[in-house]
C-alpha cells in the first residue's frame, strides 16, 4: 500500500522524561565519527541510561551520520545522504536536503522549513546561569556539540520520538532523542532551601513522608544528601503519548499477583519506500479497569486512541506496611533495637524485573480560539474494519532489524515539538508553587 493512501495514520509517538544521565555503564557513552567497515558510512552515536527516579531507568539513544562525498554502490551509483525535512506550511509535504547543505544558511532559508525540524540541545550555561540552547537540523551535529558537555549524573529533561523495531520476531520500542535540556544545580538547590525555610509544619510533613519520623523540637532541618535525592526523584518522570489502534479481543486476563492488565495494541509505522506503511502489533498494559471501555472496538471493527502513559523499567518490589510485619519484628522496633524504616526495608520483596508501557488515560488536546477554551479527546471509535488492519500488519518472520524511516509525518513532529515544550513548562510552573 502506498504511503498516504491508508485511513490508518502514524499519529503521535513521542516520549518526554526527566532524570539523571547515566553514561558510565556498559555500552553507554558518546562515540564520534565511527566508520563502518562494511559500507564506509560515518556516524556518531549516543547510548545513555536515564534514571527517572525510585529505581526506574530507561535507555535512550541517538545515531546519525552520512556517506562521505565520492562514495558509491557496487554498480557505481553515488551514495548520497539526505535529510527529510518538513515545510513550514502544513500540507506542503517535506523536502529532501543534501546532508552537505544542512548548514548552508542561504539554501536552508529559501526552503521555508518548519521550526519543528530543529533538534534543540541545551547542555551548558552562560556566566549568568542562563541555559544556552543550540539548534541543529541533524543529530550528528548535535552530538558533536554535546560530546564534552553532557556528563554522567547531570539532571536533564529529554524529549524525542518512539521508534518500534524488531529483531528475529521480537518487537521493542527505541527511544530516539530529539531535544535535551540540562537542569541547573542551583535550580534544585533553591527548591531544597525553600523546603527548609517553610516552617515546622512543612518540615514535619517532609520528614514524615521521607522517614516516617517527625521533628521533636524547633531546630533547622538539614537534609542529608540521600534525602535531597529522594526529593528530586519526586519530580522525575518518564512518560509517553502514542496513537494506537485496538481490536475487540485485545485485552488479556490479568495474571495473579499483577497490578496491570495486558492489552494488544497496534501502531502504524512508515518503514521505507519499498515496504510502505505497516501496522505493528505490540503489548501494552493498563491498571485502571475503567480504561477498558476506551481501549476496544465493536467486533470486526478498529478503534483509534491517542493515549498518555508511563514508561516502566525497574525491579519489582512489594513493600509491607509496619502493621503487616511479623509481631516479633514489630517488637524489635518498639524496643528500640531497629528503626521502622530499616525493618520495612529488610522485609521488602524483590520479584524480578518489569518492563512495560503503561497506559494511564486517553489524551486530549486543548485549543483556545476567540477566548473560548475547547478540549478534544483523541478517540475515533470503530473507525475501520478489522480486516483492513490485519491486511497491513508487518510480517516479522525475517531476522532483520526494522526501523522507522526518517520521513516522519509533519503533524507528528509539530505536535512533538509544541506539546512537549508546553508540558515541560507546566511541570516547571508546578515546582515554583512549592
Amino acid at each position: 500500500m502506498a504511503k498516504g493512501t491508508s485511513k490508518f495514520k502514524t499519529g503521535r509517538h513521542k516520549f518526554y522524561c526527566m532524570g539523571r544521565v547515566k553514561l558510565n555503564g556498559k555500552y553507554q557513552g558518546i562515540d564520534i565519527d565511527i566508520i563502518s567497515e562494511k559500507s564506509g558510512y560515518i556516524y556518531s552515536k549516543l547510548n545513555m541510561g536515564m534514571d527517572t527516579g525510585y529505581g526506574n531507568s530507561i535507555n535512550l539513544e541517538i545515531m546519525s551520520g552520512y556517506f562521505p562525498t565520492g562514495s558509491t554502490y557496487v554498480d557505481g551509483t553515488p551514495k548520497i545522504t539526505f535529510l527529510y525535512l518538513n515545510k513550514e506550511k502544513f500540507g506542503d509535504g517535506n523536502v529532501k536536503v543534501d546532508f552537505n547543505d544542512r548548514n548552508n544558511a542561504t539554501i536552508i532559508e529559501q526552503l521555508g522549513l518548519a521550526k519543528s525540524n530543529y533538534k534543540k540541545c541545551g547542555v551548558e550555561f552562560d556566566s549568568k546561569g542562563k541555559l544556552n540552547i543550540e539548534e541543529f537540523l541533524s543529530e550528528y551535529d548535535m552530538l558533536d556539540y554535546a560530546k564534552d558537555k553532557l556528563k554522567d549524573g547531570d539532571i536533564v529533561k529529554i524529549s524525542g520520538i518512539i521508534k518500534p523495531n524488531f529483531y528475529k520476531g521480537e518487537v521493542k520500542n527505541k527511544f530516539n532523542i530529539t531535544n535535551i535540556y540540562k537542569q541547573s544545580n542551583t535550580f534544585w538547590d533553591s527548591k531544597i532551601n525553600k523546603l527548609n525555610e517553610d516552617g515546622i509544619a512543612k518540615r514535619d510533613l517532609l520528614v514524615t513522608k521521607l522517614t516516617e519520623k517527625s521533628i521533636e523540637n524547633d531546630t533547622e532541618l538539614v537534609l542529608p544528601e540521600e534525602y535531597k535525592n529522594i526529593i528530586i526523584d519526586d519530580y522525575f518522570y518518564s512518560n509517553f503519548t502514542e496513537t494506537l489502534y485496538f481490536l475487540n479481543d485485545g485485552i488479556s486476563r490479568k495474571l495473579r499477583g499483577e497490578t496491570s492488565t495486558p492489552i494488544l495494541a497496534y501502531k502504524m509505522a512508515y518503514i521505507d519506500k519499498k515496504t510502505g506503511s505497516k501496522m505493528i502489533p505490540m503489548k501494552y498494559e493498563f491498571e485502571k479497569e475503567s480504561l477498558s471501555k476506551y481501549l476496544t472496538a465493536k467486533r470486526g471493527k478498529v478503534t483509534s486512541v491517542t493515549v498518555d502513559g508511563s514508561i516502566i523499567n525497574k525491579t519489582k518490589t512489594k513493600e509491607l506496611k509496619f502493621e503487616e510485619l511479623d509481631e516479633t519484628v514489630q517488637e524489635l522496633v518498639n524496643d528500640g533495637l531497629m528503626d521502622k524504616a530499616t525493618a520495612i526495608g529488610k522485609a521488602t520483596v524483590y520479584g524480578g524485573y518489569e518492563s512495560k508501557m503503561l497506559i494511564n488515560t486517553p489524551h486530549f488536546d486543548t485549543s483556545n480560539k476567540d477566548g473560548v477554551n475547547t478540549q478534544k479527546v483523541l478517540i475515533d471509535k470503530d473507525m475501520a474494519e478489522e480486516k483492513e488492519l490485519l491486511d497491513i500488519i508487518l510480517k516479522m518472520d525475517t531476522p532483520k532489524e526494522v526501523e522507522l524511516s526518517d520521513e516522519i509525518d509533519k503533524e507528528e513532529i509539530k505536535n512533538l515539538s509544541e506539546d512537549v515544550d508546553e508540558k515541560l513548562e507546566d511541570i516547571l510552573d508546578g515546582l515554583d508553587d512549592l
